[in-house]
């Protein structure tokens, strides 16, 4: 095989492992989420302040890996900084850059974005 084709099948692999990586990750939050919605009767305001702690968690650890240095959220600056970064997302050179610092930053970021519309459409009110 020349240097070439152990170059591709090299990348073939990589792009599978990653592919099942994925997978496997949306197996899991679909398993986790199923349990948390077994267990949850009705709206409450615990439930309300669960869910939008772990969307600021979540734009915090998931996005923040693939942002750069100067735009990382901080603790309690979350929402101040979400719509920045819903325009910036936009740009195709800025995001390219975030997918390199993390090859999962879209499906992180789209999760994000579909969390806080759910929230600012509802009773839950992120802002």
């Amino acid at each position: 095989m020349t240097r070439y084709g152990r170059l591709l099948h090299c990348r073939y692999f990589i792009g599978r492992v990653h592919d099942s990586n994925k997978i496997i990750h949306r197996a899991r939050q679909n398993h986790l989420f199923d349990k948390f919605r077994s267990e949850i009767n009705s709206l409450s305001s615990e439930l309300i302040v669960q869910v939008q702690d772990a969307w600021r968690m979540h734009v915090r650890e998931k996005i923040g890996k693939g942002l750069p240095e100067g735009e990382k959220p901080v603790e309690g600056e979350e929402e101040n900084i979400w719509p920045r970064l819903v325009d910036l997302i936009q740009n195709k050179d800025w995001r390219h850059e975030c997918l390199k610092r993390d090859e999962t930053f879209d499906m992180h970021f789209s999760s994000a974005v579909r969390l806080y519309a759910l929230c600012s459409n509802s009773e839950f009110d992120m802002g």
